[in-house]
């Protein structure tokens, strides 16, 4: 019988310590790096296709 409270105030314990994931801000950073990778390829293939002549099958 104690030990099982030992193990509810344990438990209760651990999740007033547990930090709350905020799915939120999370998602709104993955789609900004998400978004900043693709801008940076996007610009790389408009340089070799400018600055290089590549076609775009080849850049």
């Amino acid at each position: 019988m104690k030990s099982q409270k030992l193990k509810d105030d344990y438990i209760n314990k651990v999740k007033e310590y547990h930090p709350k994931p905020n799915y939120l801000l999370n998602c709104i950073k993955a789609f900004l790096v998400g978004g900043l990778i693709c801008t940076v390829g996007e610009v790389m293939m408009k340089f070799y296709i400018h600055y290089f002549h590549f076609s775009e099958q080849e850049a």
